[in-house]
């Protein structure tokens, strides 16, 4: 398992979602979810954003980081998260493991389809495919690493202990391709 620094920036000033959309990299993906409709595409640094609407839940992911905000009523809540160079001031030391997550569908006569959907179709920003490919999502886990000193006291030890081992996960990319390849 890798080591790494994860930064949590957090505004609640939907203004601040370009300057933070530039920081995930130059290119990406971003989702928009909202009751009538989930909207997936690629995204690249520079493009203007769409308006934040009638979405309750969005994100824009890359490389280098991951946005995420969520809307309710007048509430607006944004959170980025990125990998940090180094030890800077409130960044956490973890263990980063790098896994992939399918979404449904896989390639089939041209195109990302999955059986159990009524429409058979699955909208994924992948241009093309090979045969049995299934869309996937590159994630960063990062998980809490054991300190060089336990604490002495049995309440900060159970505190340290009780604590979950997965902290947190980043989205960092999109594609194509199966568990072996």
């Amino acid at each position: 398992m890798n080591q790494g620094y994860l930064r949590t920036t957090f505004s609640n000033d939907p203004r601040d979602l370009p300057a933070f959309s530039e920081r995930i990299g130059t290119d990406g993906w971003i989702i928009l979810q909202s009751y009538p409709a989930v909207t997936f595409t690629r995204w690249q640094s520079g493009v203007a954003l769409p308006d934040v609407g009638a979405e309750f839940a969005g994100r824009i992911f890359g490389e280098r980081g991951e946005l995420r905000w969520t809307r309710d009523g007048s509430k607006f809540d944004m959170w980025l998260l990125e990998d940090a160079a180094a030890a800077e001031q409130g960044n956490t030391l973890f263990g980063v493991e790098e896994r992939y997550y399918y979404a449904l569908g896989y390639w089939s006569l041209g195109r990302y389809w999955e059986p159990k959907l009524r429409s058979g179709l699955a909208k994924y920003p992948l241009d093309d495919g090979k045969d049995g490919d299934r869309p996937r999502f590159k994630v960063f886990e990062y998980y809490r690493t054991f300190p060089a000193e336990w604490p002495a006291g049995l309440d900060a030890f159970e505190d340290l202990v009780n604590q979950p081992a997965l902290a947190a996960y980043r989205l960092v990319g999109f594609d194509a391709g199966k568990d072996w390849e």
